[in-house]
């Protein structure tokens, strides 16, 4: 057999082969108005690139997550893997904004795709970061894109803020067991969930514990808030130093103090004093947060009921008293 020169000669992708290109849609939340946005982000750029002759569609990456930071945006890490893999040429972004609003963090990922040999191009701002002019525009633009998010987030935070100190705001009216809401969204009583309240209330008031409670409303079969057979201890807890059952709502406002360590979160309190009509009385109210300290200072073990050592006993005394709020937790600058 003669002996042959052999060389292998790997396909060379030619001037009229088919881009391959992916499609990248975020939006910030499951609400039915993000997702009429997501769905107009994948119509949109679906028909860019059927309208391309040069490019074919390989994949769409759909992201439900806040575009300060990639993390938690699986869909885009996925994204960052298949580009590491060669899988496609063109990521097609609605705007630069749904591609991220972290500017440092936005560029050092258009850096990255680019040396996966991938470019992105917004489709708003009609960009493309394979151009070098359309970079600087990128770096411009992306900056005024989280300037005004940030300026938007502190308008929502100030509106928020406003509505607690006015008391126009919903949270002051979301219901719990015994609540619901009427039609124009204010908190009223459900007197067959409000019977069960007050039973609840009477038979820790008569001595009985939690885990007692628990068995009694199971014997009269009172289903529990979300309708299983027996009740959780954590339902009964939460219930019984729940002040909005005195007609009270007290809301826990907490916030990224930045005038503090980068850690630090401060919080302010409003109360807001006959909101809605109440289930129990304020008397009984109280009665049972200091049965429930007295009962938290309280040991029982082989050498039979004892008071716990004063240290921790304080401790626990103040976490028992303590009465549960409404919590609504955002940074504020």
């Amino acid at each position: 057999m003669p002996s042959r020169a052999i060389t292998k000669i790997l396909p060379q992708r030619l001037a009229f082969d088919l881009h391959r290109v992916v499609i990248y849609c975020r939006t910030s939340t499951h609400t039915q108005e993000q997702l009429n946005s997501m769905t107009n982000q994948v119509s949109k750029l679906t028909q860019l690139v059927a309208e391309n002759p040069m490019w074919t569609l390989c994949d769409i990456y759909l992201d439900f997550r806040s575009g300060s930071t990639i993390a938690g945006r699986t869909e885009f890490m996925r994204l960052l893997d298949d580009a590491a893999n060669r899988k496609f040429d063109i990521v097609l972004c609605k705007s630069i904004s749904r591609f991220g609003r972290n500017v440092t963090e936005a560029l050092q990922m258009i850096k990255l795709l680019h040396q996966s040999g991938v470019h992105v191009i917004f489709e708003q701002e009609n960009l493309d970061s394979s151009d070098p002019e359309h970079t600087l525009l990128i770096s411009i633009m992306s900056s005024v894109s989280e300037a005004e998010n940030e300026i938007r987030r502190q308008n929502v935070n100030w509106g928020i803020q406003r509505r607690l100190e006015n008391g126009s705001s919903r949270l002051y009216s979301r219901p719990c067991y015994g609540y619901e809401n009427d039609a124009a969204g204010e908190l009223t009583i459900n007197e067959q969930q409000a019977d069960v309240v007050r039973l609840i209330f009477s038979m820790y008031l008569s001595g009985k514990s939690v885990v007692g409670i628990i068995a009694s409303l199971y014997e009269l079969k009172i289903p529990s808030p979300t309708g299983k057979e027996k009740w959780s201890k954590r339902s009964i807890e939460v219930m019984l130093k729940n002040k909005k059952y005195t007609g009270d709502v007290v809301i826990l406002k907490k916030y990224a103090d930045t005038t503090k360590p980068v850690d630090s979160v401060s919080h302010i309190t409003y109360l807001a004093t006959a909101s809605h009509p109440a289930i129990i009385t304020g008397e009984q109210f109280s009665e049972v947060q200091a049965e429930r300290a007295r009962r938290s200072n309280i040991v029982v073990d082989e050498n039979g009921s004892h008071r716990k050592n004063s240290k921790y006993s304080s401790k626990k005394a103040m976490q028992a008293g303590g009465e549960s709020c409404e919590e609504f937790v955002f940074s504020q600058s």
